[in-house]
């Protein structure tokens, strides 16, 4: 079993979790039954989920969810919208402050000013309580900012990895965006 870095000595650290399952915002009956499928993480995607049109419903029905302080037996993550885009700064700032809120997937990250922004967004969230954490591995720096993973989905963003992933304290993993990757270097294969 692989295990979380560190820890005080004599205790066991968290497992690091090994499955992080997607379900799409606007179908919060899908997310529900995602947090009770035996994933370790589920993640309400806003982005590449949702269409369009239905962006602003699932938002809502993603705030709705983390209105409860433990939605579900596993840490409830959302990804965001593209950082660079309209709806980012406003899903952040909503979300920031929930209490059933576990983290931050942000796509397409390219350095670590993207990181700092998303930082600032959720410190100007009005906390509606201390965002709850179900383990090490989603704990906030302790400023309120939840726990931010960035997702790496461009040459660019692989490139400034470790200035990525040392950008600020709330920064708790970096992952690879494959397809947005692929795409972007070229490569037709997935192997």
């Amino acid at each position: 079993m692989r295990e979380a870095p560190g820890g005080a000595p004599g205790t066991q650290p968290e497992p690091l979790p090994l499955t992080w399952l997607y379900a799409p915002g606007d179908r919060p009956d899908v997310v529900r039954k995602a947090l009770v499928s035996g994933a370790d993480v589920v993640i309400a995607d806003l982005e590449d989920a949702v269409a369009a049109d239905r962006k602003g419903y699932a938002l809502d029905a993603t705030a709705e969810l983390l209105a409860d302080a433990r939605p579900g037996p596993v840490p409830l993550h959302v990804r965001v919208n593209a950082l660079d885009g309209p709806l980012a700064r406003a899903e952040v700032r909503r979300l920031a402050g929930l209490p059933g809120l576990a983290g931050l997937r942000l796509p397409k990250v390219e350095g670590p000013e993207d990181v700092v922004r998303v930082a600032r967004w959720a410190a100007e969230a009005e906390p509606d309580a201390a965002p709850a954490r179900h383990d090490e591995a989603d704990a906030s720096d302790g400023s309120g900012i939840p726990a931010l993973h960035a997702l790496l989905e461009s040459a660019l963003g692989i490139e400034n990895a470790f200035a990525v992933a040392t950008a600020h304290p709330a920064v708790r993993g970096i992952a690879l965006g494959e397809a947005d990757l692929r795409a972007v270097l070229g490569v037709t294969g997935e192997a």
